[in-house]
């Protein structure tokens, strides 16, 4: 197989790797957020309320 065509296959390799893990990340995001795990907001929230 010339190096070219083994080139744009491993690219295309490269960006569907990119592709499924944004995907990935984007859904564990989303699950976090809903589970609340995600807090950094409360925590923002919670430090200026001590304060006031």
């Amino acid at each position: 197989m010339p190096n070219d065509i083994k080139a744009v296959r491993i690219r295309k390799e490269i960006y569907e790797a990119r592709a499924k893990h944004e995907k990935l990340s984007n859904e564990q995001l989303v699950i976090h957020i809903q589970a609340g795990i995600d807090t950094t907001e409360n925590r923002y929230s919670s430090g200026s309320r001590t304060r006031a």
